[in-house]
């Protein structure tokens, strides 16, 4: 009987010990998926304008086409010019083009006065002086 238990105390010893070895080769190589992480981050994007300073009239132009070409008013674009009358432009003439944030509506457009007629609003162009309180 000592012999069985000597045996079995031995049997257990080198169960431990294969249990307990540092042979990790028997063993698949798991590894764990990256950890994924997000941020955001805020962006802000530049407002661009493509609109001219200046345009150059070109043969056919009138200030009717010119204006509604860049979505001005005629009459903003004949103040910024000093122009007082829309016909009398020609081919190679420089307009200076209003910018947006200057022309000033000082009126609004009057009621049908004839069948599908109206009246233009007043149009005023904003000198940068105008537009600036007194310190």
């Amino acid at each position: 009987m000592r012999l069985l238990g000597a045996t079995f105390v031995g049997v257990v010893l080198v169960v431990v010990a294969a249990a307990c070895s540092g042979d990790d080769d028997a063993a698949p190589n798991v590894t764990l998926p990256p950890i994924v992480t997000t941020t955001t981050v805020p962006t802000t994007i530049a407002a661009t304008t493509t609109q001219p300073r200046f345009y150059k009239i070109q043969q056919g132009d009138t200030l009717g086409k010119i204006a509604a070409a860049f979505g001005l008013p005629i009459q903003a674009i004949m103040e910024k010019n000093q122009l007082t009358d829309p016909n009398k432009i020609f081919a190679g003439q420089i307009l200076e083009l209003p910018v947006a944030s200057e022309i000033v509506v000082t009126s609004l457009p009057s009621v049908t006065t004839a069948v599908g007629a109206t009246a233009a609003p007043a149009i005023t162009t904003a000198s940068p002086a105008a537009t600036t309180a007194a310190p």
